[in-house]
């Protein structure tokens, strides 16, 4: 059983990994948390939440660290939330199952990447002012969107994942460049429905905001001028999917209550849908009866506090 085992025992990983596991008080994660620390906070998921997730585990999370500690961080979340989580047994199937009587939810994961090519999202530059590049990030978030849909069409193939089950995509983008720089709009909303930039009503003799509306923005442009949809949640072909679980976290959220930072968006269209209450944590996303998107906000803090806590 995984909770019986130990993780770090690898004595060979990727970098993160290798300086988490050295448990010293040198800084990590971008100089924001000592590896002690880091080191501390994912032996405390694992020993809360480790059974949960796939037996190998713990050798995976050495080769590729940030990856498999963001499915540890949602099993951590889930089961702190309260949810049923069902212990895994075997590596196949997704990464995180919920089971609540006879209804089962299955959670995918899968951390984002800068990416490569002509449509990578551009690094930082310490100390050099440059714009957002928006439509790079949605870019990433929409092809992973993508490879984890058609990882969904092969469990329901292969009979492990069943028409009438729940299933969720969870996407954490905490290593793409610029990724928590969020407008008024979270990147993956405005990956899954066609949102474009803010509009404001604004009163002429008070000079405040009336109004708020967004642009229609149904497509986003690749370099090679290929026009790729941003209308995931209004076609029919994703109906298995009840939602959507987006985050930045990475074990630098060890002073934060697990989950929120986390945004969740409902499939209107869902085949399965899930409640719109559904984590209680962070912030989730709907479109209402009238064709209006609603946000329900749980966070403890704001948003802008959440990244300065970061």
């Amino acid at each position: 059983m995984n909770q019986n085992k130990k993780i770090f025992t690898q004595e060979s990983g990727d970098n993160l990994y290798m300086d988490i596991r050295s448990g010293t008080d040198e800084l990590c994660c971008d100089a924001v948390i000592s590896c002690k620390n880091a080191k501390e906070f994912v032996i405390k998921l694992w020993q809360d939440s480790g059974k949960f997730l796939d037996p190998k585990f713990p050798d995976k999370l050495a080769s590729r660290f940030h990856q498999h500690f963001w499915e540890l961080y949602l099993a951590a979340t889930l089961h702190d939330v309260g949810f049923p989580l069902v212990e895994q047994k075997k590596e196949e199937g997704p990464d995180i199952l919920l089971c609540n009587n006879s209804q089962c939810v299955w959670v995918e994961a899968i951390a984002v990447t800068a990416g490569d090519g002509n449509d990578a999202v551009p690094a930082n530059v310490c100390g050099q002012a440059s714009p957002v590049p928006d439509e790079q990030i949605r870019l990433r978030l929409t092809s992973a969107f993508k490879e984890k849909f058609e990882k969904y069409q092969k469990y329901i193939t292969n009979g492990i994942v069943s028409d009438n089950d729940q299933f969720i995509i969870a996407i954490n983008a905490a290593i793409v460049p610029s990724a928590r720089l969020e407008r008024e709009l979270p990147f993956i909303v405005r990956c899954l429905l066609p949102f474009g930039h803010e509009l404001l009503e604004i009163n002429q003799q008070t000079m405040k905001a009336v109004n708020r509306t967004h642009t229609y923005q149904g497509e986003i442009n690749k370099k090679s001028g290929t026009k790729i949809p941003v209308t995931i949640f209004q076609q029919e072909k994703y109906e298995g999917i009840s939602a959507v679980i987006y985050s930045c976290s990475d074990v630098s959220y060890n002073n934060v209550i697990l989950g929120d930072d986390i945004v969740v968006v409902h499939n209107p269209l869902a085949r399965n849908q899930l409640p719109h209450d559904f984590i209680k944590r962070g912030s989730e996303f709907f479109v209402n009866c009238q064709l209006q998107l609603e946000r329900i906000e749980y966070r403890s803090m704001p948003q802008q506090e959440l990244s300065d806590a970061t």
